[in-house]
């Protein structure tokens, strides 16, 4: 058996009476399947035409296609392995039309060309090529035209290996031939490759990073894998467009490392299992980018690849970790001011990188968000320092400053700067505003009153003390009479 690869290009119409067909071209076997041809081709752009030598296909199929005029305006090229095959065919079929060849229908191989303004059907050879020169004499975009040739070539390889040719053997079971038909289909789309997310949904992936949704109308429902003939984008509520995927044809994954092993990739990677809350070995194939098989390899489970996967899980959203503390993010909270204030000290910060890299080595070994959950973490923190680096930052940004009264005040340093709250009567006594990093950093001051409201904020108490403290003096002494307002 033998498929044939019909390429539509542009060329003026032909002002030529058409002749009718002679009886015996008539009678062919072909001709029994002529409304469903066109049919099909009325509805799509693709036909896949599987028919025994000598029943027509090359002759008669496209004068058919012109004759119905499905070919518009355009020429019908017809792609032949052989010099002596096209000008043969060419003949034939220019006879069978009542002309001579180089009118209605002509040729064209190497350093001979036999068509004219008005030749409608074109026999050219492979050795032709589609150069773009030559592509462009046509109207034909002559990367279109390679990649057609591409597809007709990979469906012709595999339906030579399904023995589709053989016309020896016994004829095959239904069910067989069935599975040779989209094995050819799945050779000539297989970059269009889809793999439903979850069973019986329209959403898809596909290769390259690509999404998808089947057509509703799509006869192909249950298969997980699939070729889709036809992809278009349509107008989504989201941002993106949607990728409508149609002309589907369900297929194997076994098929796929059967015919394409050269584009298979097998990896050992840690996913993190939501339901289980634990961090899984899984055996991933991919067939380029999109993952066909997976199976688990708990066994093979790496110590350092599971605490990176359960630090990603938690850093996503995944899970919380109640020793992830207030005196620990005060801690990363320092080294970012200090990365900030004083960088000739060189601390490196804390950027989601960082922190990723610190939770992995304290989940180093571990595969349960249980036991994550309950991993200590100051000391993989602290390793994120040089040495001798901690005991600066205790200098430069102490968690408390010296007080009144030989007392301690907290600092914090969550929101990005030093701040801390103090009672309003406490400050009277201060000579000059507290500062850290060598006089660099201001302590924010929370001012409160005796009930612990705040009242206002400063970093300059001299300059507080001298313009707003007087604003608020009146009201504040009326309502805390018991204490000496200056």
């Amino acid at each position: 058996m033998v498929l044939q690869s019909f390429v539509l290009a542009l060329r003026a119409p032909c002002p030529n009476v058409r002749v009718p067909f002679m009886p015996a071209a008539t009678a062919l076997p072909i001709w029994k399947i002529h409304a469903d041809i066109l049919r099909t081709l009325e509805a799509g752009n693709r036909l896949v035409l599987v028919a025994p030598t000598g029943s027509g296909k090359t002759t008669q199929v496209p004068q058919m296609l012109l004759d119905a005029g499905i070919a518009g305006e355009k020429m019908i090229v017809v792609l032949q392995p052989r010099r002596v095959a096209a000008r043969s065919l060419a003949t034939r079929v220019a006879w069978e039309r009542g002309g001579k060849p180089g009118a209605e229908v002509g040729y064209q191989i190497r350093f001979d060309d036999h068509t004219g303004i008005g030749t409608r059907i074109c026999f050219v050879t492979k050795a032709n090529g589609f150069s773009f020169e030559r592509c462009r004499s046509y109207g034909i975009n002559a990367q279109v035209a390679r990649q057609v040739e591409q597809t007709c070539q990979q469906i012709l390889q595999v339906a030579h290996q399904q023995r589709l040719y053989n016309r020896e053997a016994a004829p095959a079971s239904t069910a067989n031939t069935d599975e040779a038909l989209r094995r050819c289909v799945m050779a000539g789309f297989v970059d269009q490759l889809a793999k439903r997310r979850e069973p019986g949904k329209p959403e898809c992936d596909l290769t390259g990073h690509r999404q998808g949704q089947l057509v509703r109308e799509s006869v192909v429902q249950d298969a997980a894998f699939f070729v889709a003939a036809n992809l278009r984008e349509a107008p989504s509520r989201g941002s993106a467009p949607l990728t409508l995927l149609s002309l589907a044809t369900a297929v194997q994954p076994t098929w796929i490392a059967e015919m394409f092993p050269q584009h298979l990739s097998t990896t050992v990677e840690h996913l993190f299992d939501a339901t289980n809350k634990r961090v899984a070995a899984m055996k991933l194939v991919r067939y380029h980018d999109l993952v066909i098989e997976r199976k688990s390899q708990q066994r093979d489970l790496d110590p350092v690849a599971s605490g990176r996967c359960l630090a990603a899980a938690h850093r996503a959203g995944a899970f919380e970790l109640p020793l992830m503390d207030h005196r620990l993010k005060q801690f990363i909270a320092r080294v970012a001011l200090i990365h900030a204030t004083l960088p000739e000290l060189e601390f490196a910060p804390f950027d989601e990188a960082a922190i990723t890299a610190c939770l992995a080595r304290a989940f180093a070994g571990l595969s349960l968000v249980k036991e994550a959950q309950t991993a200590p973490l100051s000391a993989a923190f602290h390793q994120h320092l040089e040495k001798g680096q901690s005991s600066w930052l205790d200098e430069l940004l102490p968690l408390a400053i010296p007080w009144a009264d030989s007392r301690s005040l907290k600092v914090s340093y969550l929101d990005g700067s030093p701040e801390a709250q103090v009672k309003l009567q406490d400050c009277f006594a201060l000579k000059e505003h507290p500062s850290l990093c060598e006089g660099r950093l201001p302590v924010l001051l929370c001012l409160c009153t005796p009930d612990g409201k705040r009242l206002a904020t400063t970093t300059d108490w001299p300059t507080f003390l001298a313009r707003e403290w007087p604003k608020h003096r009146q009201a504040v002494s009326r309502k805390f009479p018991g204490h000496v307002w200056r």
